[in-house]
């Protein structure tokens, strides 16, 4: 994806350009969007995996709520480095807050998500049963799958 008639004609290969900005400082609301969605969708996908491996382990509540809480830092950190590249685009005020606005909410709804992916673990480690990778990652694939739907 080129953001502008710049990085088309010089084929702009910087981070900016593949993400849908470029290093000029022009902005695609369309390229941020797109650039959130796949950083969740791809942290979603790890925290799934995290959490189920550390449950098939024999992982406790204290440990799920480790990789919980170290994937929220991870998350808020790189959607954060997000909206502070945005606030210095040189694009109008309007689509910096638009940007902004969206990926807080995206932010949010992933935050939301860590929340009940990890009531959903405990429930399991509680249960009894099995606890096998495949059992767990099935439990928590709607979940999951409904905050991508919400973050697309």
């Amino acid at each position: 994806m080129y953001c502008s008639v710049h990085c088309w004609l010089y084929r702009c290969l910087c981070q900016w350009s593949k993400i849908g900005w470029c290093h000029v400082g022009w902005c695609t609301f369309d390229g941020v969007v797109e650039y959130v969605k796949t950083t969740i969708s791809s942290w979603l996908a790890k925290l799934k995996s995290d959490v189920a491996t550390c449950v098939e382990q024999g992982g406790d509540e204290t440990q799920v709520q480790a990789i919980i809480s170290k994937a929220n830092v991870e998350i808020e950190r790189q959607l954060k480095s997000t909206c502070d590249k945005t606030k210095n685009t040189g694009v109008s005020s309007t689509v910096k807050e638009q940007i902004i606005a969206s990926t807080e909410w995206a932010k949010k709804t992933a935050l939301e998500s860590s929340a009940q992916v990890q009531t959903v673990s405990v429930e399991v480690i509680n249960a009894g049963g099995d606890k096998s990778a495949t059992v767990v990652e099935g439990r928590l694939a709607g979940l999951i799958e409904s905050t991508k739907e919400k973050v697309h």
